[in-house]
């Protein structure tokens, strides 16, 4: 390790522990109880929930500001980037893991001076200035930290099938199972694919891996599609290298060193099994924002994600949001880091506006 970095980390880590952690006794707040009184050196500038792409982007572009700023990186540091196995269409970047482009960026935001900790957000209180979050630790104890501003980029957790070969050790998510066309669909030029959903987002993917795939299967569970863009789902039903199988639910995914070669399905209605040779499957059967802790603190979308207003504002002064969890639209790591930047720079303005 690079030997300024490591003198960094560890200053970082003493001011952590000398200023953050001090009596880390465990506590809890009420989720409509007043904020305690704090000392004003107490209370740190802005903490960021989420250590993907928009937070660490956020924290680099508040330390170049000369603010403080205090990563919480949740319980997948790294974000959903940091899961995928291959990804290229990062600038600059070409056939790279999600990982690797973390780390990178990681490194930059420790080079900056920003402070992350390991710890899992359990509750917050934005009624009123101070704003409080309090997060659990490594040991189990739980910290209460004031803070003037909070930039939220928690991001979603996507919605699985839950069948053999999909997800653990022996699964191929990331090996040829996504949830994204427009980040893994180049991979499959000339292949063929098989989308899993019938709604707008289904019909969306499988309309951009079209124009890439040799072949794209569309496996619905029900007998009809319950995408709403009727003029979509037109001229998607027009390629000719498109074809639906409803009433198919998969139930089994296989695969070999190199990636996934055939999805089993089932007739929900005559139990009929079949095995469909494949070269990549994409899930388009939604995801959940990780709003559940701010659903009485923040104005949601009916979907669950965190309304924004102008520039990853939010319905509470101070707070702002960035990443997956605002936006169920693009999904993408470049909007992310986009949203990180922008967050940072509307901090800073609110900050200014304490002063």
């Amino acid at each position: 390790m690079n030997m300024t970095i490591k003198k960094n980390i560890i200053t970082l880590c003493s001011v952590v522990c000398l200023t953050l952690f001090t009596s880390c006794t465990k506590t809890t707040i009420e989720e409509n109880s007043k904020p305690q009184s704090v000392k004003p050196q107490d209370i740190v500038p802005v903490v960021i929930l989420g250590g993907g792409i928009a937070g660490l982007t956020a924290s680099i572009y508040l330390q170049q500001s000369n603010i403080p700023a205090l990563v919480v990186e949740g319980p997948k540091p790294g974000g959903a980037l940091g899961q995928s196995h291959e990804v290229n269409n990062w600038p600059g970047e070409y056939h790279v893991s999600g990982a690797s482009i973390v780390e990178k960026i990681k490194k930059h935001a420790l080079q900056s001076g920003a402070t992350i900790i390991d710890g899992v957000v359990q509750n917050v209180t934005f009624t009123s200035l101070p704003y409080q979050i309090t997060i659990e630790l490594p040991d189990g104890k739980l910290k209460t930290i004031a803070t003037h501003t909070c930039i939220i980029a928690m991001g979603t957790e996507p919605n699985f099938l839950h069948i053999p070969g999909e997800q653990g050790e022996d699964g191929f998510w990331g090996r040829g199972v996504s949830n994204c066309a427009v980040c893994d669909g180049a991979f499959y030029k000339n292949k063929k694919v098989v989308v899993v959903g019938g709604g707008d987002s289904a019909v969306e993917q499988a309309h951009y891996l079209s124009n890439i795939a040799s072949s794209v299967t569309m496996l619905i569970r029900k007998d009809v599609f319950a995408a709403k863009d009727k003029k979509a789902l037109d001229l998607l039903l027009k390629k000719e290298n498109v074809s639906v199988r409803f009433n198919t639910a998969p139930h089994q995914i296989e695969g070999d060193a190199y990636g996934v070669t055939a999805i089993h399905t089932t007739n929900t209605k005559t139990n009929k099994q079949e095995t469909i040779a494949v070269d990549g499957i994409f899930l388009a059967i939604g995801s959940r924002p990780n709003t559940t802790l701010f659903k009485d603190q923040l104005e949601l979308t009916p979907q669950g994600f965190i309304t924004l207003k102008n520039h990853q504002e939010t319905s509470r002064p101070g707070i702002f949001a960035a990443g997956d969890i605002a936006d169920n639209h693009f999904i993408q790591a470049i909007t992310a880091a986009g949203d990180g930047c922008r967050a940072a720079l509307q901090a800073k303005r609110f900050l200014d506006t304490l002063s």
